[in-house]
């Protein structure tokens, strides 16, 4: 393999590890329809647990249940990523903390704590890395009450929105 091909690979890479751990993540936690579609290809399909839909059908599913929880938290990495010219492959692990009312507990809030793993079959379009095919598995999970201030004492943020001023400055590019 010569320097152009492992540099087109690294590049690759590079794109790829981006679009699932920062582009992905970040739409998910913050409820970003456009941003979170526009990470899979128009034909893609997501499946999780038995449930098995279009990329689509999970963007609007996750958008209508994720705004139910005040907080949303994924913290992903990626395993490996294996690339073969336009077609590539990732496991990504992932911690998920969401803060939500307890339907069982007077609508008390509760932290629930997953980890998750994230197979993506991606393709190449356009010169833009989108997942064709996502399977998630949920691997353990944890439900706790969730307290009332930070360790330190500090007020949680919440309602995590596209309105939102910290994803504002996101959006922008300014501080």
């Amino acid at each position: 393999m010569d320097v152009e091909q492992q540099l087109a690979g690294l590049l690759a890479r590079e794109e790829i590890r981006e679009l699932v751990t920062s582009k992905f993540s970040s739409a998910v936690d913050w409820l970003d329809h456009a941003a979170m579609t526009a990470c899979y290809t128009d034909d893609a399909t997501v499946a999780f647990g038995t449930f098995s839909m279009s990329a689509r059908d999970f963007v609007d599913f996750w958008c209508k249940m994720g705004a139910t929880f005040r907080t949303r938290y994924h913290l992903i990495t990626c395993a490996s990523i294996a690339v073969d010219g336009d077609r590539a492959r990732t496991e990504a692990r992932g911690i998920v903390v969401g803060v939500a009312p307890d339907a069982n507990n007077d609508g008390k809030l509760r932290d629930a704590i997953e980890g998750s793993r994230y197979y993506c079959d991606l393709v190449r379009q356009t010169y833009t890395w989108k997942i064709a095919k996502m399977q998630i598995v949920f691997d353990w999970s944890l439900l706790q009450p969730s307290p009332a201030a930070t360790a330190a004492g500090a007020p949680f943020e919440e309602g995590m929105t596209t309105d939102h001023w910290l994803y504002k400055h996101m959006k922008t590019g300014s501080a």
